[in-house]
């Protein structure tokens, strides 16, 4: 399964902000879309998702265009996770995973035994069992975002689309969904998400969209996109790229340069 997006067209009100944007992600992989602020990464992001209308080129799921899939079909084959999730309703927490089972059931459908049971074993799977009769909205930020990752799970889709998965996390609770992130990959689950931060897409070592602003992008393996020439002249400030060692394993990281004076 894969997602191919070719000679693409976006933007808002039928006005281009970008223009030829091409990539190709196949399930299994990671692509993070990086940029700065009014880069244009929602709205890349809103293109995918098929919530807002292309201008011209396409969008292909699995070689079958976007416009000719049925949302129910669609949430077939993506989930989509916000930003951490508010909900003025006091659900419990399976509840809120079960309504990922809606592409299979139906707006009105009752789920199933089956249902209910691959719902919890979602929450194992991300380890987070023991929320499962918690009400959602007392549940930490961390927690809300791993139950939300849950409830994409259930949908048993090919993709999964995060909005900044770890906008607002403690440090701890960013390692904790980076690492499901990987973990799900390997399963064969392609992962599409935007971030703010370029450590997290060289941690999860996939593919990488950067995003320049005024119609000008990059698309490839963090090691061709993740660089200290590149990310300086998307961002506009001096960023270092610098290396350490951790148990034998090289690791690289990003160091922007603060002007003191």
């Amino acid at each position: 399964m894969k997602i191919n997006v070719e000679n693409l067209a976006y933007g808002y009100n039928n006005k281009a902000i970008m223009k030829n944007f091409n990539l190709e992600i196949n399930s299994g992989e990671i692509l993070s879309l990086l940029g700065p602020n009014g880069a244009g990464k929602t709205t890349l992001f809103k293109s995918l998702l098929g919530i807002l209308p292309t201008i011209n080129g396409e969008i292909k799921y699995d070689n079958k265009n976007i416009k000719n899939i049925s949302k129910q079909e669609l949430a077939k084959f993506i989930a989509y996770v916000p930003q951490i999730h508010n909900t003025p309703f006091a659900f419990q927490v399976i509840d809120v995973v079960l309504m990922g089972r809606t592409a299979h059931l139906g707006a009105f459908g009752n789920p199933t035994k089956i249902d209910i049971e691959k719902a919890y074993n979602a929450l194992e799977e991300l380890q987070i069992s023991s929320l499962a009769e918690k009400i959602f909205t007392e549940l930490s930020g961390g927690e809300r975002q791993m139950v939300m990752i849950a409830r994409a799970l259930v949908q048993e889709p090919k993709f999964i689309m995060l909005d900044e998965p770890t906008s607002s996390l403690d440090f701890g609770n960013q390692v904790k969904v980076l690492e499901q992130l990987l973990k799900l990959s390997k399963n064969d689950i392609g992962i599409v998400m935007t971030t703010h931060t370029p450590d997290h897409a060289i941690l999860l070592s996939g593919k990488v969209v950067l995003l320049y602003g005024h119609g000008n992008y990059l698309f490839g393996t963090t090691e061709e996109v993740i660089t200290e020439n590149k990310l300086s002249k998307a961002y506009g400030v001096e960023i270092k790229l610098l290396e350490n060692f951790v148990k034998e394993e090289r690791i690289k990281y990003c160091y922007p340069i603060i002007n003191t004076i």
